[in-house]
């Protein structure tokens, strides 16, 4: 089965009484023809101890089985297996879409977290749509019960898996490989390598084509009590909510909250507590942006040499998704939306090439300084804060107040123009609850906008049945 360059090859036993021998000659024949395969789950490797060989977890996949299978008929494999373990297909290229749908940063920006997990099934009914026959498993059967169909109702079940991976493909004019392929172009990594790998193999790329070209230095990694494993620090601040039973509730967002501070604060692996600043008193960050700051007691960011990498890579990526939205290039600005906001949280983990915990320490201390200084702007505004989470803030109005116009838009242009003039900050008012139910515990809450036919959003809450 193809489509333009993409193929999807579904191998079905057509002769039962084949031996298991020409069955995989016949795939290997199958698989040769083809530059690119397309599947699900089909490089994922069981996972053994090293020394006693017990079972750790994990499933042998397509890939993994019939490397197996060929080794114990006497053929050359067409599969191998690179450094780290995981199958692919000599001389041809494999995309596992398990991995590309598995990537946290395609779940929330392109699929806006619509499935839990990676389950074909799942996935296919979230994505695809429940309203179609062709989606879903083949009569809602898992692989263990089919087993036991008979020939021809297996061949279906196959089959219904094959078309399923391609739908999933194809969707929305083949959306998100088409981003990775934009990933690709962005960041110079080959276009399977980038299907996968995640943010942190795409952001160590860019760095190391910044560094390649002389565009940025490298900084230390900073060790506390002599060790340089992975440092923890605060994330973002979550506001005690305001229990109660709202109506005409205002939630605005920050966009890009942390590419913000990033840009604003110029923090970057190359800038944080630079030897050129160190005791410039202009270079220093407050302390009551810091206070909750656990890997550095100071901090300062140079203000004298450099632009960091980090920073000036986030603006070019700005000025660039907003020119592909003016052209309506929805794939490219999609790619860049994704490499923008995945960025941060790679400097968090001490397997990115260019780990450094503190870029990611300060970025969220300055994200919280920001939403107590737009809570401060609210409240002399009349707006009662009622939640706030990350980088939003839910408002009620006050009409008590008569140096505020009632009109709640007034009020909240009035609102961003302060954040912007004072915070640098662009603030978006993302929905408006018509009717708000709000709990005392964090994360947890019902709203609905009042618009006919609209779901509302349900966060944090758990039916309890009571008869």
């Amino acid at each position: 089965m193809t489509n333009s360059d993409r193929s999807l090859l579904w191998v079905i036993h057509t002769r039962p009484a084949a031996p298991e021998r020409e069955l995989l000659l016949n795939i290997h024949q199958e698989l040769s023809r083809y530059d690119l395969s397309i599947g699900w789950y089909s490089t994922g490797i069981a996972k053994y101890h090293e020394d006693t060989q017990e079972y750790l977890d994990g499933v042998d996949s397509d890939l993994a089985t019939l490397h197996n299978r060929c080794l114990a008929n006497g053929i050359d494999s067409i599969v191998d297996f690179n450094s780290a373990g995981i199958p692919y297909i000599k001389g041809r290229k494999h995309i596992d879409l398990y991995s590309v749908f598995g990537k946290p940063m395609i779940q929330t920006t392109i699929f806006k977290n619509a499935y839990r997990t990676l389950k074909l099934d799942e996935v296919s009914k979230a994505v695809l749509g429940d309203a179609k026959e062709t989606v879903g498993k083949y009569k809602g059967l898992t692989g263990r019960e089919v087993q036991s169909l008979p020939v021809e109702e297996q061949k279906k079940y196959v089959l219904r898996d094959a078309e399923l991976v391609m739908q999933l493909s194809k969707h929305n004019n083949s959306e998100v490989l088409d981003a990775m392929k934009s990933i690709s172009e962005i960041t110079g990594l080959d276009f399977e390598r980038v299907c996968r790998t995640g943010i942190s193999t795409w952001w160590t790329a860019i760095f190391d084509n910044m560094m390649e070209n002389g565009e940025c230095g490298r900084s230390r990694i900073p060790r506390i009590n002599g060790k340089s494993s992975e440092l923890q620090y605060v994330g973002g601040i979550v506001l005690q909510p305001k229990k109660g039973l709202y109506h005409d509730l205002i939630v605005v967002d920050v966009t890009s909250l942390y590419p913000t501070m990033a840009i604003l604060h110029n923090l970057s692996f190359d800038t944080i507590n630079c030897e050129c600043c160190k005791g410039n008193l202009q270079c220093e960050i407050a302390k009551d942006i810091t206070k909750d700051c656990k890997i550095e007691e100071e901090y300062w960011v140079c203000r004298q040499k450099r632009e960091g990498a980090f920073p000036k890579k986030l603006k070019i990526f700005k000025e660039e998704r907003l020119k592909q939205k003016k052209l309506g290039n929805h794939v490219k600005q999609l790619a860049l939306k994704i490499l923008i906001n995945g960025g941060y949280g790679v400097f968090g983990s001490q397997y990115f090439k260019y780990y450094d915990p503190r870029v990611a320490e300060l970025i969220t201390a300055y994200g919280r300084y920001t939403i107590f200084k737009m809570k401060d702007i609210a409240q002399k505004m009349g707006f009662e804060i009622v939640y706030g989470d990350t980088d939003s803030l839910f408002l009620h109005y006050r009409n008590d107040k008569a140096d505020l116009s009632q009109n709640n838009e007034e009020g909240i242009s009035k609102f961003k123009e302060e954040c912007s003039k004072q915070l640098g900050i662009e603030v978006e008012h993302t929905k408006t609850y018509k009717t708000a139910i709000i709990s005392d515990k964090k994360k947890h809450y019902v709203g609905w906008t009042g618009i006919q036919g609209k779901e509302p959003d349900i966060v944090g809450m758990e039916g309890d049945k009571n008869d």
